[in-house]
């Protein structure tokens, strides 16, 4: 067994040796995991040496005592106190791909805690006896990237006084201590630490920039909010786009709008590093709008479906009526009831995590996969199938108004303008529809190829591609308002609205009193009321 003075005097010794040779500059690089086996909390695991290694070893004092001792130590206090991730027997399983997440358990969890004083190069461990120290429970990277620590690289793990963590790698590489982090056995029994490379802090290039970038999606969301809050507004409110499909679409979009100012409030979070912690609810409720919003996408597409293959052959419009409130109540629970089931599943199963946002190297980053991406695929899928049975049902209309206009021709020698009238709100109808459909069709690609991003992103190591993949999927909002709100049909729908909001309307309970006279000259089209 080697005492940690020993331990700690080799690395530095060790560093200042590469250091040397290289005549540059040694930093020392975080990397990847630490972790310990041992059951004995005072002693350390053997470390191999090699020949450099037994050299330096001569040279090694008995202690560290002769060494300038630092200023800053270490010290119990009230405050110290042990990380765990999971509550009190439980811990955390990672090899099963269908249970991920604190289980219950019955191994004892006791990682060993030093009693380390720090020396200018040399770090000793006093070896007071066994120490314990109180227990706080909670992952502190459940809204941040992280890493997890283990032996599989190599690495041994302590626990300081102050509560701190204390990382070796047993090649002699470098070394870290690190407040922001959690420890808990894996289902090897072998404990393992998540810490969290925010805590790098701002100083650091990858992190600048990954704060940048978190700003800046931020942004590109904070643009989106109000596009889609807009789109919402106009087709619950112009009486002419108040129809079922779109009311469904102003759904869709306060959805959408929700998600990005949840998902804004963590991103700001982390970049401006506060200290407020959101709990696992918080996030639950993000990925219940995002399932939200496909879903009311989903409707849509059967919405149209049914407006092709059934409203329209028989000249029947929704719109207004009993059959349109009860179609429409139908949707609202469909969107807004099923993806609670998948939202009870995952708190069920304790696993909180998203793919949207939650991107990092952690045991647990893709521990909800299955909850959120494998309803997504089926939506979309599902989605895909009604735009190609509309399709054909557009096929067959256009062969039902080359029959009908046979008819207008023939009830136009025969003077029947009964039959006319109705050709014409037939077209009328099935031209909305169409205009919809299209709209709906590149929402729905936009909303496929975003969610393809989402996946890239989150599985890729690249940070260009990935801001460029986040930042599309952030102005999502953009192009939904370009699609639906900019187009000159329905920028032509929403000018008439918007001019004759003001007008005065004759009704029933007007008087001839209450009609202001009118000049006659005036122009022609102020007496249309």
């Amino acid at each position: 067994m080697v005492k940690l003075s020993l331990i700690i005097f080799l690395i530095f010794n060790h560093l200042l040796s590469c250091s040397a040779e290289n005549q540059t500059e040694t930093t020392l690089n975080v990397t990847t995991i630490v972790n310990q086996v041992n059951d004995d909390p005072t002693t350390i695991a053997p470390i191999p040496i090699d020949a450099h290694s037994e050299e330096i070893l001569d040279n090694v004092p008995p202690t560290c005592h002769n060494l300038k001792r630092l200023s800053s130590q270490p010290q119990l206090t009230e405050a110290s106190a042990i990380k765990k991730c999971c509550p009190a027997n439980q811990n955390l399983i990672h090899s099963d791909q269908r249970s991920k997440g604190c289980t219950p358990t019955k191994q004892i969890f006791n990682p060993p805690i030093v009693n380390a004083t720090f020396y200018d190069g040399c770090i000793e461990d006093e070896e007071t006896g066994s120490l314990r120290l109180p227990e706080k429970y909670g992952n502190p990277c459940a809204l941040r990237q992280s890493f997890v620590y283990s032996k599989y690289d190599g690495d041994l793990l302590y626990v300081l006084l102050n509560g701190s963590l204390l990382v070796v790698n047993e090649r002699f590489e470098w070394i870290e201590i690190r407040d922001e982090y959690c420890l808990d056995t894996d289902d090897n029994g072998t404990l393992s630490a998540i810490i969290c490379p925010d805590e790098f802090g701002s100083s650091t290039p990858e992190a600048a920039v990954t704060q940048a970038q978190l700003v800046f999606l931020a942004i590109c969301m904070l643009i989106s909010i109000p596009c889609l809050l807009v789109t919402s507004f106009f087709y619950l409110t112009v009486d002419a786009l108040r129809t079922l499909h779109g009311k469904s679409l102003a759904c869709h979009c306060l959805c959408l709008a929700i998600r990005f100012i949840l998902i804004t409030i963590i991103q700001l979070h982390i970049a401006g590093e506060s200290t407020v912690s959101f709990s696992n609810y918080f996030i639950y409720m993000i990925q219940y709008f995002i399932l939200a919003a496909f879903f009311w996408q989903f409707v849509m597409s059967v919405d149209i479906v049914i407006n092709v293959w059934y409203y329209l052959p028989k000249n029947i419009s929704p719109k207004g009526t009993l059959r349109g409130w009860i179609h429409f109540a139908i949707y609202s629970t469909l969107s807004m009831l099923l993806p609670i089931v998948f939202i009870c599943a995952a708190i069920s199963r304790h696993e909180p995590e998203t793919p949207y946002f939650l991107k990092g190297v952690s045991w647990d980053e893709h521990s909800n996969q299955n909850l959120y991406i494998l309803p997504v695929i089926v939506l979309l899928c599902l989605c895909f199938c009604c735009f190609i049975g509309a399709y054909y049902g557009f096929q067959q209309l256009n062969e039902l108004n080359i029959m009908v206009w046979l008819m207008k021709m023939k009830n136009t020698f025969n003077r029947k303008h009964e039959e006319t009238h109705t050709t014409k709100l037939c077209t009328k109808e099935m031209e909305y529809v169409k205009q919809s459909a299209k709209s709906t069709f590149y929402m729905y690609c936009i909303q496929a190829i975003c969610f393809v991003f989402e996946i890239i992103s989150f599985y890729a190591n690249g940070n260009n591609i990935i801001l460029m993949f986040d930042t599309i999927n952030a102005l999502q909002g953009l192009l939904i308002l370009s699609i639906f709100i900019c187009l000159p049909h329905t920028l032509k729908i929403i000018k008439c609205w918007w001019k004759d909001r003001g007008s005065h309307v004759v009704t029933e309970t007007n008087t001839a009193e209450s009609i202001p006279l009118r000049d006659i000259k005036g122009d022609a089209s102020e007496q249309k009321y």
